[in-house]
């Protein structure tokens, strides 16, 4: 990675340091030729795979087809890094004040191959039907000599169109078992976006440094980020809403499950809403089309160590939002979906691990006694039991971090959605005018599920969980048992306080749930959040 960086003394008082970056993240590629991509420009979209043998073998110009590059994905040639910062001594007299900036593009790397099985996750296979016994078979069920039967060849099956118009079925030769046809195969696709492009963030900053004391700085600063490119777990084939609300004939997938006579005037079905229709509406790829947006005001009082005594504290306000904050378990996960994949815009709001305010306190103390400190300067037994002790803690309070409200109740948008990412209908504000308890974290009762056929009006993220009270701390015994030997005595504890919000306890969010808003679970009281102090006892020997 070719790069160029320079410091310019402009003034006496004035630094500047610039530079440019170039990154090249190749795509990764699988030697054995497996994988396959989304061919988006396609009629009803098809796959294509990279091993033109195993397309041969499917023979299917859709659910099969040849071929795709050895990477998936194509390179992204552009990813230039530019930066530049400042640091600033306004007041010639004095170097106790600095004015610091700063501006940077910074890439990230998003190993990924996906789907990485391919061969096995993509493709239409069916496996065979072994017999399950009843318990009144005389003869075993199953013939160990045949116990592992030879593979059956995909080469063996055929899967003919149309597809997406009913539910599959499988034609079975009767006379060997094995099956030869897959009527209307509706392919689940995971995919990534065939043009997807490096993620990166643009980073820019400001910080006032004020050395108040030879030992105490002051720092004041606001910080900013924009992140581009960011990966999304996109529904790309969810199915459009339906032009009618409330009727439940659109909630059918298929237009033979319509009732006789209603298609298409009175039924529409979701396999006939979709972008893709070779395709089901469940159909995901690994898309790099989020966005981030992340403004903060910092405030830090460094006391280097002096006296006995270090401290450092620092104060965080800001928010961060964006349109998705993991991917959870994989992108077939159903953590951070959207609702409605063909509007992202309405996924905007609070990140998933913002707090707005957070305040970080930690120190360390050595306490005045003993041999050479303030008080009881004296060698010997006073030494031995008082000298040589250090205090040690961590201080953080900050607000919740955000959670969804989701409806919990399927597919009443009709749109496809089978992972529950339909939020609620709000009806008032749910955080205010009501007395808030550990079983009503929030008013439950402000919120609706949304129509058949709609989406949730709810914006993402519009609740909190507790905030977070923590501390820790901990006694060291600092002893010398001869010149190179010194022992270290640590008695440590975590939640001194024995705080309920150790760390931050999230109300239940889901609408069905019989302990809606509850931080509690289905029977419990306020114990169940109950966080104890944790002691451990420790020697630590240096040499």
């Amino acid at each position: 990675m070719p790069f160029f960086q320079d410091d310019f003394r402009v003034t006496s008082q004035l630094t500047l340091n610039m530079g440019l970056r170039w990154e090249l993240h190749t795509p990764m590629h699988d030697k054995f030729r497996g994988g396959n991509i989304f061919d988006f420009k396609y009629p009803g979209g098809r796959l294509l795979y990279i091993d033109k043998n195993y397309a041969d073998l499917v023979n299917n110009a859709i659910l099969a087809a040849c071929c795709a590059q050895d990477t998936l994905i194509n390179t992204d040639w552009k990813d230039w890094a530019p930066r530049i910062g400042l640091a600033w001594r306004p007041f010639a007299a004095s170097n106790s004040f600095v004015v610091r900036a700063g501006y940077g593009i910074f890439y990230d790397v998003l190993h990924n191959f996906y789907p990485a099985q391919s061969i096995t996750e993509n493709i239409p296979y069916l496996s065979p039907v072994l017999p399950t016994p009843n318990g009144f078979e005389n003869p075993p069920p199953l013939d160990i000599r045949n116990l592992f039967p030879a593979p059956y060849s995909v080469a063996q099956r055929s899967f003919p169109p149309p597809y997406c118009q009913a539910p599959s079925r499988q034609v079975v030769n009767p006379a060997t078992g094995v099956v030869t046809e897959v009527l209307n195969q509706c392919s689940d696709a995971r995919v990534q976006l065939p043009d997807n492009k490096t993620p990166y963030t643009q980073q820019w900053g400001l910080d006032l440094q004020y050395q108040l004391l030879p030992s105490l700085m002051l720092e004041l600063g606001y910080e900013g980020s924009h992140g581009l490119r960011e990966p999304l777990a996109w529904s790309f084939n969810q199915a459009y809403l339906p032009s009618q609300v409330g009727n439940t004939n659109n909630s059918v997938s298929y237009r033979s499950q319509c009732p006789p006579g209603a298609y298409p005037e009175t039924c529409s079905p979701i396999e006939e809403r979709v972008p893709y229709k070779n395709f089901a509406a469940t159909a995901t790829a690994l898309a790099n089309i989020a966005q981030s947006m992340h403004h903060a005001m910092t405030f830090k009082v460094d006391r280097r160590f002096a006296n006995g005594l270090s401290l450092l504290g620092s104060f965080t306000w800001g928010k961060t939002l964006d349109q998705s904050s993991e991917l959870g378990g994989g992108i077939s996960g159903s953590s951070d979906r959207a609702q409605y994949s063909h509007d992202l815009r309405a996924e905007k709001g609070p990140a998933g691990f913002n707090q707005s305010r957070r305040l970080v306190v930690s120190w360390v103390y050595e306490l005045p006694f003993g041999q050479g400190k303030a008080f009881l300067n004296r060698g010997g037994y006073v030494n031995a039991i008082l000298g040589g002790w250090q205090a040690n803690g961590i201080l953080t309070l900050a607000d919740g971090t955000p959670t969804n409200v989701i409806c919990g109740c399927g597919d009443r948008s009709q749109t496809g959605d089978t992972r529950n990412s339909l939020r609620m209908n709000v009806i008032g504000g749910p955080t205010s005018g009501f007395h808030q308890t550990l079983t009503r974290w929030f008013d439950t009762s402000k919120f609706a599920t949304p129509p058949l056929g709609t989406l949730g009006n709810a914006g993402r993220n519009i609740l909190t969980s507790t905030g977070q009270r923590a501390t820790d701390f901990s006694l060291f015994k600092n002893v010398r048992i001869r010149e190179q030997l010194q022992a270290q005595l640590r008695v440590e504890a975590f939640n001194l306080l024995a705080s309920d919000y150790y760390s931050p306890v999230f109300p239940n969010a889901s609408s069905t749930a019989v302990n809606f808003g509850s931080l509690l679970p289905v029977g419990g009281n306020k114990y169940d959040l109950y966080n104890p102090r944790i002691y451990q006892l420790g020697v630590r020997l240096s040499f």
